[in-house]
């Protein structure tokens, strides 16, 4: 608040104070645009995504979440102390990691010592062997793409059908494509009032090539009107994707995928085969802890039937999943709405599944 700022403050300059170089590993910091397209973000980016020790460690627990691939117990500290004894150079470093380096890892300090321990490795190596099967859109959210989100991520899941396909895809290309025919367009329209035309001659050429920009826009927007994409997967959103893809970083992740031995399926092979969808039109929101499975595979469950889920209970609520220790916010403003509530068991029979654990202890969903 400026009114509040003492009479000799003096504007900061932060890339002048570090001198244009990251504090973690000394690479190059940049702005970079928002997701609009219309301005600059106002904070400032290490650009050494593939060298800077720090980014690695916020990579690592960003891919271990649990909206991404939900790998209990690879949080801050042991993501900061994986990356500070190198034993990972990149989140899928993870699948190699013997469990028995991992239990030893000390996540104290040399004087006072706290080991990871076997039983939390174990979990770990379960953990991970699950997220070979999680669907396509847990794995993009988990590769960290710049701009990619959970909402965006499952987007791209619905109309790609693979990590290779979302690389190579004609559809972020177009969505990138027509951002810059609808701006050639508006400069080069013949009718404009901030740049009109000056000669005959000129406005007979913009007219010419206005016709033609304006067929090639309309052929881009039907295309990609059948796809129905949300708005936040706009044309800066695209350019990222393609841009992550055609990295260093992007060509080593889908290698090391395919050396793992790993290829999660999105778009059709993402939803039930066989099904129709019996989800379709309802919202659900999950509170508490359920037995069978992490909140993060019921809500893919509920997806993969057409179903929507919701961070926060309101009218359009449809139902209501309550697990054990359920939060108080949430049951409230379920009965304020008059939202049904279901159980455990009575969702289970919704989703059409069995209540019956495999050795993982988690619930086989029918896929």
């Amino acid at each position: 608040m400026p009114e509040l700022r003492p009479r000799d403050a003096k504007p900061f300059n932060l890339f002048e104070h570090v001198s244009g170089r990251c504090p973690a590993c000394g690479g190059p910091i940049s702005r970079q645009p928002t997701q609009s397209g219309q301005g600059i973000e106002v904070a400032w980016r290490c650009d050494n995504i593939a060298g800077c020790p720090a980014q690695l460690i916020r990579r690592v627990e960003f891919f271990a979440q649990r909206a991404a691939l939900d790998i209990e117990g690879i949080g801050g500290v042991a993501a900061e102390k994986l990356v500070e004894n190198r034993m990972i150079s990149s989140p899928l470093d993870l699948f190699d990691l013997p469990a028995h380096q991992l239990a030893a890892l000390n996540l104290g300090t040399t004087d006072q010592p706290r080991v990871f321990g076997a039983k939390n490795a174990a979990k770990v190596a379960a953990a991970l062997e699950r997220a070979r099967n999680l669907p396509l859109a847990r794995w993009i959210l988990a590769l960290g793409i710049p701009n990619v989100g959970e909402t965006v991520a499952r987007h791209l899941a619905s109309v790609h059908q693979s990590l290779s396909g979302l690389a190579e895809s004609p559809i972020l290309r177009n969505i990138v494509r027509l951002a810059e025919l609808r701006a050639r367009a508006a400069s080069v329209n013949p009718r404009s009032r901030r740049n009109p035309p000056t000669t005959e001659t000129e406005r007979s050429q913009r007219e010419k090539e206005f016709s033609a920009l304006s067929a090639e826009i309309l052929r881009i927007e039907k295309s990609l009107g059948k796809l129905k994409l949300g708005p936040e997967l706009g044309p800066v959103v695209a350019q990222s994707i393609i841009d992550y893809f055609s990295s260093e970083a992007g060509s080593a992740a889908l290698r090391k995928l395919r050396q793992l031995g790993i290829d999660p399926r999105g778009g059709t092979g993402q939803a039930l085969k066989g099904s129709a969808m019996p989800l379709s039109g309802k919202t659900f929101v999950i509170t508490g802890t359920l037995s069978s499975m992490t909140r993060a595979e019921a809500a893919d469950a509920v997806r993969q039937r057409g179903g929507e889920v919701a961070e926060s209970v309101s009218r359009k609520t449809s139902f209501l999943v309550v697990g054990s220790d359920p939060g108080e916010t949430k049951l409230r403003d379920a009965e304020k709405a008059g939202v049904k509530k279901l159980s455990e068991e009575q969702f289970l029979a919704m989703l059409g599944v069995m209540k019956q654990k495999g050795e993982s202890g988690q619930t086989h969903l029918p896929l």
